[in-house]
């Protein structure tokens, strides 16, 4: 392990957006936009048929043509498809702003994040009343954590093309809780063209605003000190770690910590113990994951009123512990401490007082501006010196994972992984040691399909380079991200986690998009402990 002088590899990505420089009086030229009236593709799309819809817009030779083929390959995980459709239609239409975005959000999903932020600030300057570049020039700035700026982009977008359902979507969420459920209601009521997915999302965020479920803390402000508990391997060695939490009034088992999942994911068990209550009337299907509601929890000192969280089916946790995500606390600032075993929670010096765009403070001049995708935290990564490429911080993965494209086009080659090892990998990626059996058997990692996937371990040693550390790590498996990827809407080309995370101290600021993840040598003895038998 050593230093090392990694750059902010997508500073140009981080630069002020075009659009909050644009005035009101340049945006007051531009004609209100009409929606083009559904076509068959548009059908096929919004009832989820992402194939008959890419098939009958093959031809596409307009911009809402392109935009229905363009999203169905997305849709689909044909990537590759996705681009070359989105740059025939820059070919095509080359003075439009509408192209240029559609670029951008094929590049998006590609993983090339400052290509596709590009390709929106161009399509903005193409076009200034380019309905689809502001709108993604918002999405671009929530990543960036400028959300301010996003939610004035999504604004100006919808008064733009005030009939586009994916911008009335996004419009409708960015707003305050009071103004959200009615407009989310109208916009529900009108039938929209959106896929069956988008329609049970826009459904969840209805009932959470109705029902002001918004995991409200009992007293702003408070700080916490939590102890890290160990997650073990045969007994011995670490896989991970958790925390004690108490769920309406019931002290479950520990809840690991997973960076990778978003708020509480409980498994049935702790479930039926807390007793929460499911968000809809109606009962969830047998085996399905669902949205329940925790009226109280408790974490530490802090306490929590009217969450919202998700019982997920045991198979997709791999028939382990249930899961909390580092954003469930994104209100304080957060320093993982694995040696130490703490967690501590600081509360920002000042309160948020609505949406807020990055700041970085006097004392994080040496932290690492990150993207936030949704509860996801991207890092820019350095393989074998070669990228960079988007890694999502996992500090539920017992290991580092590389998705199978950029492990065989970086350390070449990969050999069968012969591995004790069950689980899934899919939106929740759970993959952990089995108890029991030999240590040849084979690993049984599945899809989200049932399927059984095939893990392996590259022949060369990874070596990362992130957030100005370099660090080899030989645990290193390989296997099918897709899931996790199609899930953010970004590809992900693997995860750091916790056989990398472990030598490190994680430092997390949700608010502004930034993490600083620093090794302390005063430590190197206390980790090679734990690394054997803690």
């Amino acid at each position: 392990m050593r230093r090392t002088t990694l750059s902010l590899l997508f500073a140009a990505s981080l630069t002020s957006s075009l659009f909050s420089q644009a005035t009101a009086a340049k945006l007051a030229t531009c004609a209100v936009q009409t929606h083009a009236a559904a076509s068959d593709a548009d059908r096929a799309f919004a009832a989820g048929d992402f194939a008959k819809a890419e098939s009958l817009s093959a031809s596409a030779s307009t911009i809402p043509a392109f935009t229905t083929l363009v999203r169905s390959q997305i849709e689909l995980d044909k990537t590759a498809d996705a681009l070359a459709s989105a740059q025939k239609a820059v070919a095509a239409l080359p003075t439009s702003g509408d192209a240029e975005a559609l670029l951008g959000e094929a590049l998006l999903r590609n993983g090339q994040i400052a290509e596709a932020q590009a390709a929106f600030n161009k399509g903005y300057t193409t076009d200034h009343c380019s309905a689809l570049a502001v709108y993604d020039i918002g999405r671009f700035s929530n990543l960036a954590s400028r959300h301010a700026i996003a939610a004035k982009a999504f604004a100006t977008a919808h008064t733009l093309a005030p009939a586009d359902p994916a911008i009335t979507a996004a419009y409708a969420t960015s707003l305050p809780e009071d103004a959200r459920g009615p407009a989310l209601k109208t916009l529900l009521a009108s039938s929209p063209m959106l896929p069956p997915v988008e329609i049970a999302r826009l459904n969840v965020a209805l009932a959470i605003a109705d029902q002001h479920k918004s995991c409200t803390p009992l007293e702003p402000g408070n700080a916490a000190k939590l102890d890290l508990l160990g997650l073990m391997l045969y007994g011995t060695h670490a896989r991970g770690f958790g925390i004690k939490v108490k769920v309406d009034n019931a002290d479950l088992p520990i809840l690991e910590l997973d960076s990778s999942v978003s708020g509480i994911v409980l498994n049935p068990s702790d479930a039926k113990k807390a007793g929460v209550k499911p968000l809809f009337a109606t009962s969830p299907a047998p085996g399905t994951t669902y949205y329940a509601v925790a009226d109280h929890i408790k974490v530490g000192p802090l306490e929590y009123k009217d969450c919202v969280v998700r019982v997920a089916p045991a198979a997709a946790l791999a028939n382990s512990n249930s899961l909390i995500g580092t954003d469930f606390f994104r209100d304080h600032l957060q320093h993982i401490d694995y040696v130490l075993k703490t967690y501590t929670l600081t509360p920002y010096p000042t309160p948020a007082t609505g949406l807020t765009d990055r700041v970085v403070g006097a004392d994080q001049r040496d932290w690492t501006p990150i993207f936030v995708n949704g509860s996801d935290i991207l890092i820019p990564t350095l393989l074998n010196k070669k990228g960079p490429y988007t890694f999502l911080l996992a500090t539920g993965s017992h290991i580092s994972i590389l998705a199978p494209g950029v492990n065989k086009k970086i350390l070449l080659a990969v050999r069968d992984a012969n591995l004790n090892l069950h689980g899934s990998s899919a939106a929740i990626i759970k993959v952990i040691p089995k108890f029991g059996g030999s240590d040849d058997d084979h690993a049984l990692v599945y899809g989200p399909t049932g399927v059984l996937l095939r893990p392996s371990q590259p022949i060369k040693v990874p070596s990362f380079q992130f957030t100005n550390n370099e660090f080899l790590d030989d645990q290193t498996l390989s296997f099918d991200l897709t899931p996790k990827s199609h899930d953010g809407g970004i590809e992900i080309s693997g995860l750091l986690g916790f056989s990398t995370l472990r030598e490190f101290f994680t430092d997390i600021d949700y608010r502004n998009g930034l993490v600083k993840i620093a090794y302390d040598y005063n430590h190197l003895y206390t980790i090679r402990d734990m690394a054997r038998d803690k």
